[in-house]
């Protein structure tokens, strides 16, 4: 059976230690152009009251179907970082995670674990799998996995593996990185800055039901949209799952709760990302951000 590459990148972190990875050591190696990314800390969130009060790890280790998340027992931190269409509804063109390992993972294993096979490119040792992705030993103690399994890229990241080049993001992103080093579990950071075109979001306003119900200004939004910079989602475990949305611009928002709050509810329904418990929580508007912060369900975490 045909394994997606969501499900051979959580076959692989199986192999991670305790203390193999942290997110710091980890982020410099992922590719280039990178504009989104995943952090999880799986001991952090395992280790919280709610987890032990629901029995999460043992869940996990069972694979039992009630399991509020889909992450292997063994592995400590993953990151995944992606690179979006961020004007074509977000749609992926690349992704890839990012595992410390304990000892070298050799490639022969993965791709006869996988039905795929070896391969060596730029002098660096992958593997192909038929899920369309390949495995890259980065270096001896890391584990990459780039989907979909692009040759030429992943000749062009074992380059900058060999040469030693560590991999700049983001300012937001590091900012991002940082919060994520003992702090919230889950950390989910999206880099929009000057990627979204003033046609497409006039013509996405144009077709708000909410917009022309309040008779809000289109032009001005627009302005607004424009200067989108970043979008960060927070989930915290405590004996409850805590969860904050902050959504940064470059100008002043010039929205009121209610309407900052219904406009994004109304945006993630367009774009068919609407995230379970969101229109429960609270809504508040800084000068140059819109704050959503509430509780999730387990459901919907």
């Amino acid at each position: 059976m045909k394994i997606t590459s969501a499900a051979i990148c959580l076959w692989a972190t199986l192999i991670c230690t305790s203390d193999a990875s942290d997110f710091a050591a980890l982020t410099p190696k992922i590719p280039r152009g990178t504009n989104a990314i995943l952090l999880i800390d799986v001991d952090g969130a395992l280790a919280s009251p709610i987890a032990a009060a629901n029995s999460w790890k043992g869940n996990l280790q069972k694979g039992a179907a009630d399991r509020p998340m889909y992450l292997p027992p063994e592995a400590d931190k993953i990151v995944v970082a992606a690179q979006l269409d961020e004007v074509r509804g977000f749609s992926r063109i690349w992704q890839a995670a990012i595992m410390g390992l304990k000892q070298p993972m050799p490639m022969s294993l993965v791709a006869r674990a996988e039905g795929g096979y070896a391969d060596t490119v730029n002098g660096v040792d992958v593997a192909w799998v038929p899920s369309d992705a390949y495995f890259i030993n980065i270096d001896a103690n890391t584990l990459g996995l780039l989907a979909p399994a692009d040759r030429q890229a992943i000749s062009r990241w074992a380059d900058r593996a060999k040469s030693g080049t560590r991999e700049t993001v983001s300012e937001y992103l590091r900012i991002a990185i940082a919060e994520a080093t003992g702090g919230p579990q889950f950390v989910m950071a999206i880099d929009t800055a000057d990627a979204l075109q003033p046609h497409r979001i006039g013509a996405r306003l144009e077709q708000s039901e909410y917009i022309k119900g309040k008779k809000l200004k289109v032009d001005e939004l627009t302005s607004l949209m424009m200067g989108l910079q970043h979008v960060v989602l927070k989930i915290t475990l405590t004996d409850k799952i805590g969860a904050s949305a902050r959504i940064d611009f470059n100008d002043k928002v010039g929205l009121g709760g209610e309407d900052a709050k219904s406009l994004v509810l109304e945006a993630l329904e367009t774009m068919q990302m609407e995230l379970p418990d969101v229109e429960k929580w609270a809504c508040s508007v800084g000068t140059t951000f819109i704050l959503l912060e509430g509780e999730l369900s387990n459901s919907g975490l």
